[in-house]
């Protein structure tokens, strides 16, 4: 590991508009702004951009075609966030020729007083799900703002709703992390791994539950409705709950539902509770059958497009604002609301026709690689970059 401030600015690279993106992510390398990061700085585009994850404690900058790690300070709590990375970012100030905050956390407003100009990228949930004082700690972001990305369009009359002016928007599109063909290339030994590991048997309906560690899952709920399944359809599938990021505390609780409420009926299940790399997420998707994906709160999930992707049938909440890919013609069930035993009746019919439904959701699989151009998503942040700081190229 190396120190952050082995890296100045080049005096060849006086041409070149220099950005620092703050950010957080589960890794380096196979994560969103990893990837990110490594196109846009590959692709020669007249900005150099390095990245800090403030929660990681780790500067990644991309020297010699690679993505290399150095240590920067690491926010613990409020205090840590206001003296050690807000006097870092001041002190380096005059590195960079402005700052893209991706993924948008109301601790930032803590930073404004050691920053110069900045813009900000809001992925979905960081949009959704604030209010209160975290909503007034993010519009005073908002207001100083160069500029406010978004995901997607559905997404402006939100941003609209808690900050005001939407004159200073732009869309920014993004991808999922996953090389598709990673899923593409998952072997039948892989599979056999996966069902030797859990136990599992090669007819077994595999359901996989949420993504994440999160509340927003309601895994709860979904618990409690496979639970009121009949014996004689309970026990051909087995649950898969992927919680490896997120709240521990949480996954705790969910962990002893699970003993309680499955543990009585008999019903095999398994809590994944490490971080899974991308070759375990394509062998998950690619063993799975089902995917419950009852988020309070979305924008378009990673985790369900490479469901979709894989040709499982996957369970959507209605609310769940997903028009972009109904009109792109694709196919999913739907749950209109969690209410006590929809779920269950829900999953019944698609367990007793599964053969059918995957068969429906082959569809899927070219909506989801065409949603998914990562020229796009570097073009589309590109041409943000120029509309704000256009530069002469020498």
């Amino acid at each position: 590991m190396i120190k952050w401030t082995s890296f100045g600015r080049n005096k060849k690279d006086k041409y070149i508009k220099r950005i620092l993106l703050i950010g957080s992510d589960i890794r380096t390398d196979d994560s969103y702004i990893g990837k990110f990061i490594y196109l846009a700085n590959s692709r020669k585009n007249r900005y150099l951009i390095d990245w800090y994850d403030p929660y990681r404690g780790l500067f990644i900058c991309f020297r010699e075609d690679k993505l290399i790690e150095g240590t920067a300070p690491r926010v613990t709590g409020l205090l840590s966030a206001i003296l050690m990375v807000g006097g870092f970012l001041f002190k380096n100030k005059n590195r960079y020729d402005f700052i893209h905050f991706q993924g948008v956390s109301p601790i930032y407003w803590f930073f404004l007083p050691f920053i110069g100009d900045y813009i900000l990228t809001f992925w979905g949930s960081d949009l959704y799900q604030i209010n209160g004082i975290k909503a007034a700690m993010c519009r005073a972001l908002v207001g100083r703002a160069l500029a406010v990305s978004l995901a997607r369009e559905k997404m402006i009359k939100r941003c609209v709703e808690l900050f005001g002016d939407k004159r200073k928007l732009f869309i920014t599109r993004f991808a999922s992390i996953m090389d598709f063909a990673i899923i593409d290339r998952v072997k039948k030994s892989d599979i056999d791994e996966f069902n030797d590991k859990h136990l599992v048997d090669a007819t077994d309906i595999v359901i996989t539950i949420g993504h994440s560690s999160s509340s927003n899952d309601n895994h709860s709920y979904i618990i409690e409705e496979v639970a009121k399944l009949p014996n004689y359809i309970a026990c051909k599938f087995f649950l898969f709950l992927p919680m490896g990021y997120g709240d521990s505390g949480y996954r705790d609780k969910i962990i002893e539902k699970c003993s309680d409420v499955l543990g009585q009926r008999g019903i095999r299940y398994y809590i994944e509770k490490k971080v899974m790399s991308l070759q375990e997420i394509a062998v998950l998707r690619k063993r799975t059958n089902i995917t419950i994906n009852l988020l309070n709160t979305d924008v378009l999930s990673a985790s369900m497009q490479e469901n979709l992707y894989a040709g499982n049938v996957v369970i959507n909440g209605a609310w769940l604002d997903y028009s972009e890919l109904r009109k792109l013609g694709a196919y999913y069930e739907v749950l209109d609301r969690l209410e006590d035993g929809l779920l269950r009746d829900k999953l019944l019919y698609v367990l007793e026709n599964i053969d059918y439904l995957r068969e429906k959701s082959k569809v899927n699989k070219n909506i989801i690689l065409k949603i998914n151009n990562w020229n796009d998503v570097v073009r589309g942040f590109i041409n943000m970059y120029d509309c704000l700081n256009p530069v002469s190229v020498l």
